[in-house]
């Protein structure tokens, strides 16, 4: 409590919004509110050390008067900066070893062209970073039931509910990631990594939830996590990582239209298809999404995207914990973390919503390791 007490006090006056109502330093609005009452940013006092970013954005999230005990926050659903510089925001570049993100040209781009046809994908080279997470059954038999992507070549990122919750309860507890797939009818026994289209299969080390992911809530926040492989994994033309959003600099509002989604439809509730598919799909405003979402008692927040819907592809062409991607200067970025659509498939109205994979830069970070 003391370092927390000491943080609090190094937290400089910053006057941000008047009579409770106020913008944060991501400039959404908020309330203003005592940190103690505001878990999100809570959090990132009680995780010590503080990072400087985290500290900087603490400073201008505080606003001036509000209920309860100061210090006052600009309180919402963000947990950090979602856009800024970009020197600032991803740390030191490398080959993607440990914790280290790999910048472009490693990391998103794929075989001889970037441009993807849609509907069926034939090729390995094609969207090289999916993955696909491998559960064993109460039967002893594996199980496909969700999606990620490899973002070094150490860490897969996928959904929180992907690792913990309901998934362990309906198909068993996860134990490898495969790599390099293009059909969910691949041989195993056949994968080499030695075959520069070869498939792998790869066991796991450690997975990281997201430490305020609650899996009993219908919002599902903070839906994200980190797999850590068991051993370092070559990249090929059918293994390569994506882009995290920091490592390409471009004007977050170029993300205003329509976005990408591949994958094999996998979930815990079962696979739409053996084929690797891939699928265009349109963004819809926070304030769109949450009208068309009322009748199911869910409440959107600005850490997450929503996309889909309206008769779209959406996210049954993607795997539940996959990529919502966008290709920015020849190269493709991971926007969001599929987390859920309880009408699959897009031919009603309600879209998919997605993690916004900006708003947790930091948070990947803080939590890879060489």
């Amino acid at each position: 409590m003391k370092e927390i007490a000491i943080t609090l006090l190094l937290v400089c006056a910053k006057v941000i919004g008047q009579n409770h109502n106020c913008y944060n330093p991501n400039r959404r609005p908020g309330i203003c509110i005592s940190i103690f009452q505001c878990p999100t940013l809570l959090n990132l006092i009680t995780q010590q050390p503080v990072n400087e970013e985290d500290r900087r954005f603490l400073v201008e999230s505080q606003c001036d008067d509000g209920p309860g005990e100061p210090p006052f926050v600009c309180c919402n659903n963000d947990i950090g900066f979602l856009s800024g510089p970009i020197s600032s925001s991803i740390g030191t570049y490398g080959k993607g070893v440990g914790n280290i993100i790999p910048p472009p040209p490693t990391c998103g781009t794929q075989g001889n062209s970037n441009e993807v046809p849609q509907g069926e994908i034939e090729t390995s080279d094609t969207f090289p970073w999916l993955a696909l997470l491998a559960y064993v059954t109460d039967k002893g038999t594996s199980s496909l039931s969700c999606g990620g992507s490899l973002i070094n070549n150490r860490y897969v990122l996928t959904a929180a509910h992907c690792v913990k919750g309901a998934v362990e309860r309906m198909i068993g507890p996860l134990y490898a990631v495969r790599l390099g797939l293009v059909s969910l009818s691949d041989d195993f026994a056949n994968c080499t990594e030695s075959d520069p289209a070869g498939c792998i299969e790869v066991g796991i080390e450690e997975v990281i939830a997201h430490e305020l992911y609650n899996a009993n809530s219908a919002n599902r926040y903070h839906d994200i996590a980190l797999i850590r492989l068991s051993r370092e994994i070559p990249y090929s033309d059918s293994i390569r990582p994506i882009c995290l959003p920091a490592t390409v600099s471009f004007e977050r509002s170029a993300i205003n239209t329509e976005l990408r989604v591949a994958g094999w439809g996998t979930s815990p509730r079962g696979s739409q298809g053996l084929v690797k598919l891939d699928g265009t799909i349109p963004t819809i405003s926070l304030e769109d999404c949450q009208s068309m979402l009322q009748a199911t008692n869910v409440t959107i927040a600005e850490s997450q995207i929503c996309a889909g819907g309206r008769d779209a592809d959406d996210s049954c062409s993607g795997d539940s914990g996959g990529p919502l991607m966008a290709r920015i200067r020849n190269h493709w970025v991971i926007e969001g973390i599929f987390s859920f659509n309880d009408n699959c498939g897009g031919f009603g109205l309600w879209p998919g919503v997605y993690t916004r994979v900006s708003g947790y830069g930091n948070w990947i970070r803080r939590h890879m390791r060489p």
